[in-house]
Parts: structure tokens; C-alpha cells; sequence
């Protein structure tokens, strides 16, 4: 039993939103506490069930949607669970860490994207399972979302579909500098936003490999067919270094906002962030920079790019 866990046996918005969503009161209200590492199954009133774990990481998913109810509740027969917030319905996978970039696209807005205005034209660069994408779809014209790993491009293509978008415009591809490369996806199955091209930023959590085809900036810009692009999201764990210096200056230019995750673990990383810094204000870009919170000898940063006016 997890002593740190007992305060949540004592919780009258969990017991009423178990009574309202669940066959079994009582039993559910067990589980979802989560004392226990092992699995239990939790049946919803219409007879569909799920199995969670506290050993999986479940348990942040139910604290937090007890804490907020955010919109109803379903279960899929594959297993996940369906969030219909309002504005998007949502797959979530028990026991992956789905539900910590569902809280930064849809509660947190990382991004910024709810302050935006209406956009033109969309490129989702490491689209995971498609959070982002769906928000940034209902007030987009036209959205390309591109996911390296194949389990990924899956969720995400189903997530897309279920909101309106099409799967044809969820590519299952690296972003890298240069299209049409095979290279090596480094892979952490239950980390859904830690698959890296970049070999030097593995960690021990990545116990898989597939191999996947490159696709670069200027490429994706074709396949958008829009003179600019309103706004890009970068989050591609590391080879956003390589995207940014590798293209053509006429390219960076035709984009209004990029929106980018920057990782840095090295002296080589920090050399190549000036290089990359130097490249996007070359192109008539301002930069500000967001630090964020870092973990090992990984730092993350955010920037805001925008095109001077």
C-alpha cells in the first residue's frame, strides 16, 4: 500500500463522481484511489470496463479528472479512455503519459493557442497523439500534423479523424533537414513525448527502435500549399536544430509564428542554439525565449517566434 495515497480515501467529489459514472460505487471508489500498485478494472454503468494501475502511472489521469471533471466519460474497446471535452472528444491511454500533454494542450494551453486568432494555414511538428492538432483545429483553414512514431501517428490520425480533420494530412514522418532519409526513431513506449532522431539525446527509457523516413520544412510547405503558414509547433526532442539550420532562408520567411520546444544538454546544443537564433533573425524573425523547467542535464526552453513587423 502507498501511505502518500491514503488523503484520497477521503473525497466526496470522487465518491459522487464514482456513484454517477460507475456500476459498482463503493468498489470503484477503492480502486481509484490507487493504494494498491497492481491492476483493478473499473466498469462504467453501460458495461464497458478498463483495467488500471498505480505501477502504470494511472493514477494522474483519475486525480486530476476527479479534481476537474472536465467532460463526460467513455471507455473504447481498445482500451482507452474517451474524454469529450468541450469542442473535442479525446483518446487517452491508460498507463502512458497522454494525460500530461492532454492537461498542457487543453487546460494549460503551453502554447499559447486559445490566444491566438484565426489561423490561416498549420504545421503540428511532432504531433504525438494529436492534442494539439485538435486543438488548433476547429480555428485553422488548413493543418498538416506529422508524427515520427508509428504507434503515435496511429493515435494521432485517430484523434484527428474523430474531431473532423482527415487522415491524409497526418504524416507519418521525421522532420528532419533533409527529406527522404532513412533514419532511427529512438523510442520510449510509455513516455508518449520522448521519441528522439537524436542518438545523443537517449536515456535509458528508450528500449525501442523502428525506422522512419525524413521530411523537411520546405516539403511540408509544398504539401500545405499556402504562400505562408500562420503558425508552426515544434516539439521534435532535439532535431529542431538540424530543421532550422538546414533550411533555405526563402522558407523561414514564409512563416508568421513558430512556437518551438528547444532541448539543450551539451556545449555542442548550446553552440548550435546561437547558430539557430542567428538563422531565424536572419530571416526577419524576433525571438523570446520562455526557460522551463529542467530535469537530469536536459534544459528545455520555449520559443516564441514571430516575424518583425
Amino acid at each position: 500500500m502507498k501511505l502518500g495515497r491514503l488523503a484520497s480515501l477521503i473525497s466526496p467529489r470522487r465518491w459522487r463522481a464514482c456513484r454517477e459514472l460507475f456500476l459498482h460505487t463503493a468498489p470503484s471508489y477503492w480502486k481509484t484511489a490507487f493504494l494498491h500498485a497492481g491492476p483493478s478494472r473499473l466498469t462504467l454503468k453501460d458495461g464497458r470496463s478498463l483495467e488500471v494501475s498505480r505501477a502504470a502511472g494511472d493514477y494522474r489521469f483519475w486525480d486530476w479528472f476527479f479534481a476537474n471533471r472536465p467532460g463526460e466519460l467513455q471507455f473504447t474497446d481498445a482500451g482507452e479512455i474517451v474524454l469529450d471535452l468541450p469542442g473535442a472528444s479525446l483518446l487517452v491511454r491508460p498507463g502512458t503519459t497522454d494525460d500530461v500533454y492532454l492537461r498542457e494542450m487543453f487546460f494549460e494551453d503551453s502554447y499559447g493557442l486559445k490566444s491566438m486568432p484565426a489561423l490561416e494555414s498549420v504545421l503540428d511538428l511532432g504531433g504525438n497523439v494529436g492534442y494539439f492538432s485538435c486543438a488548433a483545429f476547429p480555428k485553422s483553414k488548413r493543418l498538416i500534423t506529422v508524427e515520427a512514431s508509428a504507434a503515435l501517428h496511429r493515435q494521432a490520425t485517430k484523434n484527428l479523424v474523430r474531431n473532423g480533420g482527415r487522415a491524409e494530412d497526418v504524416l507519418h514522418r521525421a522532420v528532419a533537414g533533409t527529406s527522404g532519409q532513412e533514419v532511427t526513431l529512438h523510442v520510449a513506449p510509455k513516455n508518449t513525448g520522448a521519441a528522439t532522431i537524436r542518438a545523443d539525446l537517449t536515456e535509458k527509457r528508450h528500449l525501442e527502435s523502428e525506422r522512419v523516413t525524413t521530411i523537411d520544412l520546405a516539403d511540408l510547405l509544398a504539401r500545405l500549399g499556402t504562400p505562408r503558414v500562420s503558425l508552426v509547433k515544434c516539439d521534435i526532442e532535439g532535431a529542431e536544430f538540424d530543421v532550422i539550420l538546414q533550411t533555405p532562408k526563402q522558407v523561414l520567411q514564409r512563416i508568421d509564428r513558430l512556437v518551438m520546444e528547444v532541448h539543450l544538454r551539451s556545449d555542442e546544443h548550446r553552440e548550435l542554439r546561437q547558430q539557430m537564433r542567428a538563422r531565424l533573425e536572419d530571416a526577419g524573425l524576433r525571438i523570446a525565449v520562455r526557460p522551463l523547467p529542467s530535469h537530469a542535464s536536459l534544459a528545455l526552453e520555449i520559443w516564441n517566434v514571430e516575424r518583425a513587423v
